[in-house]
């Protein structure tokens, strides 16, 4: 499961990584700049773009790694007989 949710949220967590490392180095190239104001929104709408376009691929994230879970659910419970 841990695995599941690492891969569907990967993207979105390393796009606003860079997001935020660029809007960090706009602060300290323009310090006029407020960043917190004015890049809330950017934040927002790449976070939204990406997560939109994240949610294409979590039937086929989830159609490969059903099996192996149903599997490793069977096998768990046979242990606990």
């Amino acid at each position: 499961v841990l695995v599941i949710g690492v891969r569907i949220a990967a993207p979105l967590v390393v796009v606003l990584l860079v997001v935020e490392l660029a809007l960090g180095l706009a602060g300290r190239v323009a310090p006029a700049l407020n960043v917190m104001m004015s890049g809330a929104p950017i934040r927002l709408a790449i976070g939204l773009f990406v997560a939109a376009a994240t949610v294409q691929m979590v039937p086929a994230i989830i159609e490969r790694y059903i099996p192996m879970a149903f599997t490793l659910a069977a096998d768990t419970v046979r242990a606990f007989r």
